[in-house]
């Protein structure tokens, strides 16, 4: 049955590869990004940006330096900052009535994964007024292609920059649902570094294991081809070495500028290649408990390569190389890969348990990570619902 749902996952990627293209979008890097994004809109013949951000990036002033660089060029603005985190249908309903009333014609996101999951949502619905979110989300429903969008990430890790579907809870379940729409994927983003410099350390942990978390799924995927496979490699690699400078030094430029652009590359990987277990149980973790998306998927990583290990040696062994380990054979080199995956969660201080998870969750977290991977990720080594709820279960309290 495993074997039927592998080809049938596969098959959906590639038709879907064929049918939406994916683009990456054009990126600005450096000291100055945001401006030079910014000062790149007139050109494009925008009149109102519809600005999507949060509370706490307008108070530290983030925001009012791209507005002036907007106004500047001839450009109104018109700036949302309700988002919080995991941004609901609500919350993009009620972005859609303001950028209408507000006569907006394009979408700049400024933020982390929320905020331009939302901006994406908004954009969407804002050319099919007739849908709601959950239309979005449905393959049977026609879709105009969504208003222009632009990122500008406030961190290194979610890859929602680089992503032509968006993540949208549901107001009343807090299930989360993902969308995939024409016309989502942003058409220009910014990695400021003197923007991301800012990061708290435990935010640069959470979204830079996040971001390995991306690639590494991406690589070991059965929908992985050549092209994500670069993008996957180079990823692992920036973060293995970078992530834990960044950690120690928020303010090392360098190491804030590469693990930007890795975030930037494990975004385009998965968007290509999808994801698996690592990211359907945290999806679980989260709505059960709340849990930070980039801390639940740094808890479940190694785990879920523990278990996959015996069915992705070779792919492993491929990246263990690829990061300058050396081992005597394929399968030694593939634990030293998965040891350097535990040992980089250390260097960050992920821990190594949930606190608020409970024994009596585990065999309904277990049953929905199952259904969401098995539904949806090309996934390399399938677990039965013991094997899902033994991979939880190491996330116990001691």
């Amino acid at each position: 049955m495993s074997k039927f749902i592998a080809a049938r996952t596969r098959f959906l990627h590639k038709l879907s590869d064929q049918f939406i293209k994916v683009e990456k979008p054009v990126l600005f890097t450096g000291p100055d990004a945001s401006q030079q994004l910014c000062r790149m809109l007139p050109y494009h013949g925008h009149k109102k940006i519809f600005i999507v951000t949060d509370k706490i990036l307008v108070q530290l002033g983030i925001i009012e330096p791209m507005k002036l660089t907007l106004e500047q060029g001839g450009v109104d603005v018109f700036i949302f900052d309700d988002v919080e985190p995991d941004p609901t249908d609500t919350l993009i309903s009620k972005g859609v009535k303001l950028f209408h009333e507000n006569k907006c014609d394009a979408v700049l996101a400024v933020g982390g994964g929320s905020s331009i999951d939302a901006a994406k949502g908004i954009a969407s619905l804002a050319n099919n007024r007739k849908l709601s979110v959950t239309d979005l989300s449905s393959a049977l429903k026609p879709k105009r292609h969504a208003k222009p969008v632009y990122a500008i990430p406030t961190t290194s890790g979610t890859g929602s920059e680089v992503s032509p579907a968006a993540v949208v809870s549901d107001s009343k379940s807090h299930e989360k649902t993902i969308v995939p729409a024409p016309g989502m994927m942003p058409i220009a983003a910014a990695i400021d570094t003197n923007i991301i410099k800012g990061m708290p350390a435990h935010i640069t942990a959470h979204t830079g294991m996040d971001a390995l978390t991306h690639a590494i799924e991406a690589y070991i995927s059965k929908s992985a081809s050549p092209e994500s496979d670069i993008f996957a490699k180079s990823a692992i690699k920036m973060i293995m070495e970078q992530l834990p400078v960044a950690y120690a030094d928020g303010s090392n430029i360098k190491a804030r500028e590469v693990m930007g652009i890795a975030a930037f590359y494990a975004g385009y990987a998965f968007s290509k290649a999808f994801l698996g277990y690592v990211h359907s149980i945290s999806h679980r973790l989260s709505k059960h408990y709340g849990t930070p998306h980039g801390l639940a998927n740094a808890l479940v990583l190694p785990h879920v390569l523990d278990f996959s290990k015996a069915d992705i040696i070779d792919r492993l062994a491929e990246l263990a190389k690829f990061i300058g380990l050396e081992g005597k054979n394929n399968d030694a080199l593939a634990q030293l890969f998965i040891d350097k995956v535990y040992e980089l969660s250390r260097t960050v201080d992920i821990p190594e348990t949930l606190d608020k998870l409970v024994e009596a969750d585990i065999p309904e977290i277990a049953q929905a990570a199952l259904t969401e991977a098995h539904f949806i990720y090309a996934i390399p080594s399938y677990m039965t619902q013991k094997d899902a709820e033994n991979v939880v279960r190491k996330l116990l309290p001691k």
